[in-house]
């Protein structure tokens, strides 16, 4: 009986940063006493797993798409786990690489994305299909823990963010830089969409709340609008061809 032992993962446990690939170890093991060897082997790897619902599904390479998890070991001796390969001077000798970021299914939708409010999560589970004097032999292992991933981009200070996410179809750009805490101190967006274009600047509170802003708007105006009860204050002269306020009755004064 074919028996494999626990896949080992580095780094070991998650979240796992999109952006880095994750190194997938399998120790030596045998089969009726013989060390297994890659000459013995017609498919070794992991197969990886999502739950995003109620359900398990298992990522299908030929297919490019996710589908329920099978029941039985055999259904899976036609589809492509992620690959290990045997290196017979390291330890352990069974070795991969995990990498998730940027691929695709077929509709086009990202394969593994970031965890919101811990879903969705992934595993792995070893798997070993053998043949041997005409026999074939294979075994599923335990799975990994349930594992979720996060971004780089997250712990970053700074960052620009596209809407929508593509440099040829942006029609708004927003840089941001984050204070220690990695809530928002501020940002500056740049807007031009239905034949609009506009430049934002907004300064945040400690928790990344919108606070004061600068609205450089379409139409050329400039709007100002101070946080709370706090004043505009000018550090020098004031020049203007006119001036235009609301008196305390809520009637328009204009001075000329």
């Amino acid at each position: 009986m074919l028996t494999l032992p626990p896949l080992q993962l580095e780094p070991p446990a998650g979240p796992w940063p999109l952006e880095q690939p994750v190194e997938l170890r399998l120790p030596a093991f045998t089969l009726d006493g013989a060390v297994v060897t890659q000459d013995m082997v017609r498919s070794i790897g992991a197969f990886a797993y999502r739950q995003a619902g109620g359900g398990e599904e298992l990522w299908n390479e030929q297919q490019v798409r996710w589908q329920p998890a099978p029941a039985a070991a055999d259904a899976l001796d036609a589809l492509l786990p992620v690959p290990l390969s045997f290196k017979a001077d390291a330890d352990p000798p069974w070795q991969g690489t995990w990498v998730a970021i940027g691929l695709k299914d077929q509709a086009g939708a990202l394969r593994f994305i970031k965890a919101s409010d811990g879903m969705p999560r992934y595993r792995l589970r070893p798997f070993a299909l053998l043949e041997r004097e005409g026999r074939r032999e294979r075994a599923l292992g335990e799975p990994t823990g349930w594992v979720s991933f996060s971004s780089l981009a997250d712990s970053q200070r700074f960052a620009v963010a596209m809407a929508p996410d593509s440099a040829q179809e942006a029609e708004s750009a927003r840089f941001v830089l984050k204070n220690a805490a990695l809530a928002p101190a501020g940002w500056l967006e740049v807007r031009a969409s239905g034949g609009r274009q506009e430049v934002e600047i907004v300064k945040c509170d400690a928790n990344g709340a919108p606070v004061s802003s600068v609205l450089l708007a379409d139409d050329g105006s400039i709007r100002l609008r101070p946080g709370g009860s706090a004043p505009i204050v000018l550090d020098g002269d004031l020049e203007a061809q006119r001036v235009s306020y609301l008196a305390g009755n809520g009637s328009r004064v204009t001075l000329n």
